[in-house]
C-alpha cells in the first residue's frame, strides 16, 4: 500500500504494480526472464514526486481514463485521483525511493504510449535478443522512468526502451533498495 506519511517529500519514488488483466499477465510472462529471481513480476511502474503542496503520479500508460480526463501516454495526476481511479495499483503497489529527474519527467509529458516498444519488447523476449531493437515512436511506462533515471541504462547496459519492469525490479533488488512499507 502507497503510505504517505513514510515518504519524504524531498525525494522521488517508483511504484511497482502487479497487474492482474490479461495484459499485465503477458506483460510478466514476456518479461519474466529479466526479473531477479523472484516469482512475482511487475507489470506497470509509475513515479510519486511530491509538487506544489500534493503527491503527484508520472507514468505513461496504454489507456486514457475518460472518468478522470486522463489521456492515454506520458501524464500527471494527483496521488487522490490515484486512490479513487486505480484502487488496486494504489492499495497493492509496492513503492521504493530512487532519484528521478523532476524535469525530465516534466518534459515528457503528452508523449504518446510506445505501443510498437511493447510489441518489440514481446519479440526480443522471445528471441532472447532485447537490446537489439529499435526505438519505435511512442514511450512505455518503464520507458519513461528510465528516461528519468539514467542509472538503470547505466546498470544493464540498455537504452531506455529496451527497460521492462521487470528490469526495475531486478535493478531494485540488486542495488538492494528496499520496499518503503
Amino acid at each position: 500500500m502507497i503510505n504517505i506519511t513514510k515518504l519524504d517529500k524531498r525525494r522521488t519514488y517508483i511504484v511497482l504494480e502487479y497487474g492482474t488483466s490479461v495484459i499485465s499477465k503477458l506483460i510478466q510472462k514476456f518479461t519474466k526472464q529479466f526479473a531477479s529471481a523472484s516469482s512475482k513480476v511487475p507489470s506497470h511502474v509509475l513515479a510519486l514526486v511530491f509538487e506544489d503542496k500534493v503527491w503527484r503520479v508520472y507514468e505513461s500508460h496504454m489507456n486514457p481514463n475518460i472518468d478522470g480526463h486522463l489521456p492515454s501516454g506520458c501524464r500527471t495526476y494527483t496521488l487522490d485521483k490515484l486512490q479513487e481511479i486505480f484502487p488496486k495499483t494504489y492499495e497493492k503497489g509496492v513503492v521504493y525511493q530512487v532519484r528521478l529527474s523532476k524535469r525530465k519527467l516534466k518534459d515528457y509529458l503528452g508523449q504518446p504510449y510506445g505501443v510498437g516498444d511493447i510489441a518489440f519488447l514481446m519479440r526480443a523476449s522471445l528471441l532472447k535478443n532485447n537490446g537489439r531493437q529499435k526505438d519505435r515512436n511512442g514511450i512505455i511506462c518503464s520507458e519513461y522512468l528510465a528516461l528519468c533515471c539514467k542509472k538503470i541504462c547505466k546498470y544493464f547496459n540498455l537504452k531506455p526502451h529496451c527497460i521492462t519492469p521487470a528490469h526495475w525490479l531486478t535493478y531494485l533488488v540488486k542495488n538492494n533498495i528496499k520496499p518503503i512499507s
